[in-house]
């Protein structure tokens, strides 16, 4: 009975001091028309022309269903802010999902990872660093978090306006009315 109280105890208090993923979202309104598989043959099209192979796009998909109107894809981006001596260099790894429904699309930036040499793991959305490794350097840790979570704020406006772009903007199938 001790161990299940204990147990229920610390599950307790782990879920409610547990820390959101950061993510991002945006919803895109398209002709109210347009159906679901319409912008998800659009996106996927779309997509696999900016990977420029299929080969490279099919790798990057976690999920492609047309019938539920998804599309999960994994990204990196290259990560070289910092100080000279702040060894953060690396890549953040992160998820783009869209969600379909007629005339309209959600566009989700989650999944947030920073890869590197002093690797800063999930991203959070925290203020400060929210890992216990490196307490020698807590100070130079949330300072590298805070340039993080800065510049993700700033890239995130540039991968939603693509987002946005590419589920607006009908593909050249769709124009074939000649």
């Amino acid at each position: 009975m001790k161990k299940l109280l204990f147990g229920l105890f610390i599950f307790i208090f782990s879920v409610s001091f547990a820390q959101d993923k950061l993510s991002y979202s945006l919803i895109v309104k398209v002709d109210s028309l347009t159906k679901k598989e319409v912008l998800f043959d659009r996106v996927s099209n779309r997509m696999a022309s900016l990977y420029g192979s299929n080969f490279k796009y099919e790798k990057d998909v976690i999920i492609s269903d047309r019938n539920q109107g998804i599309i999960k894809l994994k990204f990196s981006k290259p990560y070289h802010k910092g100080d000279a001596f702040s060894n953060v260099a690396g890549d953040i790894f992160f998820t783009m999902t869209f969600l379909f429904k007629d005339g309209k699309s959600k566009i989700d930036l989650s999944d947030f990872e920073h890869v590197g040499n002093a690797s800063m793991g999930v991203i959070l959305n925290t203020e400060d660093y929210p890992y216990s490794n490196y307490k020698m350097f807590k100070g130079t840790m949330n300072k590298n978090w805070k340039n993080l979570r800065a510049y993700l704020d700033e890239s995130k406006d540039s991968l939603l306006d693509l987002g946005e772009s590419i589920v607006k903007k009908p593909g050249e199938a769709e124009n074939n009315n000649w």
